[in-house]
C-alpha cells in the first residue's frame, strides 16, 4: 500500500515514501526555477547577454562574409600571439587558408612591424616580394574582419624594412603583374668560402627564386667575346661570423673572405659582392651597385 503512495522522480532516480510527504522531489524543485533564470538573464547578468551577442555576431560573420575570401591564402611572419589569434579568427570567419610555412600558393604575407611600420627580412617576406605577393600589416586583417569583407590591400602594404630599404613589396608586385623578367634573370652566382649550411641553403633558395642560377663549381674564365649585355657571374662571400668568433679576429676573417672572392673573380672575369648585397637587392626589388 505504501509503495503505491510513493512519489517517483524517474529522471533523477529518486523515490519518496509517504513518511516524507513534506519533502520535494528534484523534479518538483526544478519546476520553480525557470522564472528565476529568466529574471537573472534580463536584469542581473548583463555580462552573459553581451557574451551571447558576440557569439551570435560571429555566426552572422560566417554566413555573410564575402566568399571571394576563400581564395585568400595567408602566411604569417613574426607575429605576436595576439596577432596570430587575430589572423586565426579572420580565417575562421572568412574561409581563408593559413599556412605555417612558405608556399607559392600564398597570396598575402602578414608581417609584424615596428613603431616605424618597418618589417624584418624573413624568408617569407623576401619570398613574397620576389613572387609578387601582398606584404601587409595586421591592420589589413583587422579591417577585413570589421568590414566582413576583403578590403583594399594598398593602404596596408609594408613599404620599408628595418634596414631602411624601401618599396620592395610594391616593386615586386608590379614586376610580377607586368610579367617582367625576374630580378636576377640571367645572373649566375657562386657562393665562396664560409657559409653556415642552413644560411647557405636559405640564400640559395632566394637567389633561385629571384631568377638566378647557382654554380656548384668554381666559375671558369669568360671569353673575351662575351656580350656586354650578358649579366656577370657574381662571387658571393659571407659577412656572417661564426657564433663563437673572437671579436679581435673579425676584421681579419672578413678581409680574408673578401680577398679570396676577389682573387677568384679576377681570374674568371666575375664580380664580387657580399651576402648583404643580395639581400638588399631582393628586399628593395632593385639591383644595387656592386
Amino acid at each position: 500500500k505504501k509503495l503505491r503512495e510513493c512519489r517517483w522522480d524517474n529522471e533523477h532516480f529518486v523515490i519518496l515514501c509517504p513518511l516524507h510527504a513534506s519533502s520535494k522531489l528534484p523534479c518538483e524543485c526544478s519546476t520553480s526555477r525557470p522564472t528565476k533564470v529568466k529574471s537573472n538573464q534580463k536584469g542581473k547578468n548583463p555580462q552573459r547577454q553581451t557574451q551571447l551577442g558576440v557569439n551570435n555576431g560571429t555566426k552572422r560573420n560566417l554566413k555573410n562574409f564575402d566568399r571571394s575570401s576563400e581564395k585568400v591564402v595567408l602566411c604569417c611572419s613574426g607575429l605576436s600571439a595576439t596577432e596570430k589569434e587575430t589572423v586565426s579568427e579572420f580565417a575562421k570567419a572568412s574561409g581563408a587558408l593559413v599556412l605555417t610555412t612558405w608556399n607559392s600558393a600564398v597570396t598575402h604575407v602578414i608581417a609584424s612591424v615596428d613603431a616605424n611600420e618597418a618589417c624584418r627580412r624573413t624568408l617569407k617576406v623576401l619570398m613574397g616580394i620576389l613572387e609578387g605577393k601582398w606584404i601587409l600589416t595586421i591592420k589589413w586583417v583587422e579591417a577585413c574582419t570589421k568590414a566582413v569583407a576583403l578590403v583594399d590591400e594598398a593602404p596596408y602594404e609594408i613599404s620599408r624594412d628595418i634596414h631602411g630599404v624601401k618599396y620592395g613589396p610594391r616593386l615586386g608586385r608590379l614586376r610580377h603583374q607586368n610579367k617582367e623578367p625576374k630580378l636576377f634573370a640571367g645572373f649566375k652566382f657562386y657562393l665562396s668560402g664560409d657559409f653556415a649550411p642552413s644560411y647557405k641553403g636559405y640564400l640559395q633558395d632566394l637567389l633561385i627564386a629571384a631568377g638566378g642560377t647557382i654554380l656548384q663549381r668554381k666559375p671558369i674564365a669568360e671569353s673575351n667575346g662575351a656580350a656586354a649585355s650578358v649579366p656577370p657571374t657574381i662571387i658571393i662571400y659571407s659577412v656572417e661570423l661564426p657564433e663563437k668568433c673572437d671579436v679581435k679576429k673579425k676584421d681579419m676573417i672578413l678581409a680574408r673572405r673578401r680577398s679570396d672572392a676577389e682573387v677568384l673573380a679576377s681570374a674568371t672575369g666575375s664580380k664580387v659582392a657580399d651576402n648583404l648585397w643580395a639581400l638588399r637587392c631582393i628586399a628593395g626589388h632593385k639591383l644595387q651597385d656592386l
